[in-house]
């Protein structure tokens, strides 16, 4: 039985996206691919995270990798993951790697920027609003409730805290 301490997230959902990396070669983007498929992350096209949907991927061809190498290309092969219990594994597992990510978090409440030194995480203001959680007096956010709209913190200080 896996007992954790800290934050504990035990009913959301969140989508995790870490971008291809045309700039890694040879062995050390094969390692960061085989990390992130170990981890249960896809090849995807989408290029964030609330584009990512597990199984609703259109199939990339082979014309499509070809593209990759040329410098004008639009298209990019991204990672992606998807789940609706204990996000914060997959935070920590990234964290932990050193993989940047992009997250879309607790229904979409929040995005998290891991840029592989820091932690960016900022509310969600259109969702909070849709979701009417916001006091409809002009729908004021309130930082006493909500806190700061975008914080920043140390990796460390994110996987003990959270949010």
């Amino acid at each position: 039985m896996k007992i954790r301490s800290g934050y504990v997230s035990n009913s959301s959902s969140a989508s995790f996206l870490v971008s291809y990396h045309n700039s890694l070669k040879g062995e050390k983007r094969l390692k960061i691919i085989s990390k992130l498929i170990m981890l249960g992350f896809e090849e995807t096209t989408a290029f964030y995270p609330d584009q990512y949907i597990k199984g609703d991927e259109k199939e990339i061809t082979e014309d499509m990798r070809k593209d990759l190498n040329r410098d004008y290309s639009f298209f990019k092969i991204n990672y992606g993951k998807s789940v609706s219990v204990n996000e914060f594994d997959v935070h920590s597992d990234l964290i932990k790697n050193k993989i940047p990510y992009i997250a879309s978090c607790h229904y979409d409440q929040y995005v998290v920027k891991y840029d592989g030194k820091k932690v960016t995480v900022a509310i969600n203001y259109g969702t909070l609003m849709l979701m009417g959680l916001l006091n409809n007096d002009l729908y004021r956010y309130d930082e006493d409730i909500y806190g700061k709209p975008v914080v920043e913190k140390t990796p460390n200080k994110f996987l003990k805290e959270g949010y």
